[in-house]
């Protein structure tokens, strides 16, 4: 007696001799029913066998109709019923992965993606089954340059509502895009381009579905070095990028879209390419980029906390600066329109507080090191943020390695700079004229007198133009950055320091030790503005002043031994105001003429808006 396993076994036998003679019928209505058995007998079925006979012998008949369909030849219900059965054959074909690699079932790709295309309405056809299988025939690389080609998921997306299957969506968009490098050359160069262009042109900015497809094919021409050989309209991605970001940024981090830190690098591309470019030529834009790359710089910190090494390439550095230089100019920036701001940047300082806690900075090059701790003194300055003992135990040991460098010396004194007093907080006075504070002030004052007056440094200044780590910042790091903006951030920033000098109250003139460091600062950096060194005679005096300050030294006593090229005159109303404020806002300007002369300007920049000849 046959059991039910082996009469089906027969019954599916003699139905696939039936469909092998299916062409030989042509009603198109039996070829239809029988795809459609055909289907749903052997759709649990993974056998290679079957699935080639499947498209082998697969009715010419209804490729016809599926063609006529492409083009418009059908009334409605027609197209219902054909378009229905076009999305069931492809999704069984590819329900698993037999027929990926096989030419005649890419042809049936081609109709699938021409079909959606071409469609001006979404199908009320929709199945988890549909997205699986194209998840299959993306799997293998042929595939995905077709769908690249043809555009298949911007129309797919358009065809299938993309929000009923997010999650799937992005694996789509990763898995497509993610082409194997040596398919590049097989994709078309011109489609490309128009698929862009329709890309773009079809944003539609309330879909998070629509942003992964966009970003996922521009990390594309990023990692292929393509964004150079495809023209788009740069200004509608950056504000495509801009609304992304504003959108997502208030979120923790953990709840950003898996793309966003994929942004910092497509931008670092266009920023560095020659065809499509755009310049950071505002404040606006300037706060988007260095959000975005804060984002993806606190990502790659916070993973590299845990395992890895940092290695700092060129567009580490591009981003960095760009940070950087937003960092410093984070007093002129309007934070009631970029409240957000502040969060990225802040995340970005507790990933690198993680990062240095985790000691992962003691295996980096000092040069690097320095980078990092560059970085971490301003911010712990800018956003106002308590240093902590163990913030200060590390500082301590590396600014004691640091001065041991010969040609560290100086930028030494620029972070040592930020970390000698705080700005006074509300409720606090200011405590810069305590006996520790000004003998903070005179170790400094030595330090940055011997720095500014060393052989190699001036050497290395007069003939080469550059501060050593910053030679390459301006044409490499900063070449996204317009010049006018950079003249314009330090331009605002002397004109708020002006406005500071005037509110402030002058010093407590009976402090004689206070007034003569100040004074002394005060000369120093109108040396460092004016020549970027001090020569042997006048680091002599600055030192020997230090030398002689006491109880008893008035700053008219010191002056007497001062040479003839420091004589002052007493003219400028601006100079006597700066003369009686307190020392920390000479500090400021000489962060200031530091950043401008050494990495954002040059050393022919120079501090204009005040006369610094002080008297002493």
């Amino acid at each position: 007696m046959e059991t039910r396993g082996t009469i089906d076994t027969i019954s599916k036998n003699e139905f696939l001799d039936d469909y092998r003679r299916l062409s030989d019928f042509q009603d198109i209505s039996r070829q239809i029913r029988t795809v459609n058995k055909f289907i749903s007998l052997f759709s649990s079925t993974d056998n290679l066998g079957v699935d080639e006979m499947f498209i082998e012998y697969f009715p010419k008949d209804l490729l016809l109709e599926f063609n006529m369909m492409i083009v418009g030849g059908m009334d409605d219900i027609s197209i219902t019923r054909i378009e229905i059965l076009l999305f069931d054959v492809f999704t069984f074909i590819f329900r698993n992965r037999n027929l990926v690699t096989n030419s005649y079932a890419q042809s049936f790709i081609k109709i699938f993606l021409r079909y959606i295309k071409n469609k001006d309405r979404k199908s009320t056809v929709y199945s988890k089954r549909l997205v699986n299988s194209v998840i299959h025939c993306v799997s293998h690389e042929q595939n995905k340059v077709i769908f690249i080609d043809e555009n298949g998921l911007l129309s797919f997306y358009f065809v299938i509502p993309a929000i009923k299957f997010s999650k799937k969506f992005w694996k789509l968009c990763k898995q497509v895009y993610n082409l194997d490098r040596e398919y590049v050359s097989s994709l078309s160069r011109s489609k490309l381009r128009d698929n862009i262009n329709q890309i773009i042109n079809n944003y539609c900015p309330t879909s998070e579905e629509y942003r992964m497809l966009v970003f996922a094919i521009f990390r594309m021409l990023h990692r292929f070095r393509l964004l150079d050989e495809v023209e788009f309209i740069v200004d509608q991605l950056y504000d495509m990028t801009e609304s992304t970001l504003l959108n997502h940024i208030d979120k923790r981090d953990i709840f950003y879209p898996k793309y966003l830190p994929y942004l910092s690098k497509i931008w670092s591309g266009i920023l560095n390419a020659s065809k499509n470019k755009i310049q950071i030529d505002t404040f606006d834009r300037l706060a988007v980029f260095a959000a975005l790359f804060s984002i993806d710089l606190s990502k790659k910190l916070n993973k590299l906390s845990i395992s890895g090494k940092f290695v700092i390439t060129k567009n580490t550095k591009q981003r960095y600066y760009v940070i950087y230089l937003t960092l410093i100019a984070f007093p002129i920036i309007d934070h009631d329109e970029k409240p957000w701001l502040f969060k990225a940047f802040s995340d970005l300082h507790h990933s690198f507080q993680r990062f240095i806690q985790k000691k992962k900075i003691n295996f980096l090059r000092t040069e690097n090191q320095f980078i990092i701790m560059q970085y971490y003194v301003k911010s712990h300055e800018i956003l106002d943020l308590q240093i902590s003992i163990d913030d200060c135990n590390v500082l301590e040991t590396f600014y004691d390695r640091l001065v041991r460098i010969p040609l560290l010396k100086l930028h030494s004194c620029y972070l040592a700079v930020h970390c000698i007093f705080r700005l006074p907080r509300k409720g606090q006075s200011n405590d810069s004229h305590t006996p520790e504070n000004l003998n903070k002030i005179k170790i400094f004052l030595h330090w940055l007198i011997a720095s500014l007056s060393d052989e190699k440094y001036i050497n290395k200044i007069q003939n080469n133009q550059k501060l050593y780590l910053y030679e390459h910042i301006k044409t490499c790091a900063l070449s996204g950055v317009n010049d006018d903006l950079i003249t314009m951030v330090f331009s605002k920033l002397e004109s708020k320091l002006l406005n500071d000098v005037k509110k402030k109250s002058s010093d407590d003139l009976n402090l004689v030790q206070y007034q003569i460091y100040k004074e002394i600062m005060s000369m120093v950096v109108n040396s460092l503005n004016e020549s970027n060194f001090l020569d042997k005679k006048m680091a002599e005096y600055f030192v020997k002043c230090l030398k002689e300050n006491s109880d008893h030294l008035s700053p008219n006593e010191c002056n007497t031994n001062k040479s003839d090229s420091l004589a002052i005159s007493t003219s400028s109303t601006q100079e006597d105001k700066l003369q009686y404020q307190p020392i920390r806002l000479l500090f400021t300007w000489f962060k200031l003429i530091f950043e401008l002369k050494f990495m954002f300007g040059d050393i022919t920049s120079k501090s204009v808006n005040l006369e610094w000849k002080l008297l002493i």
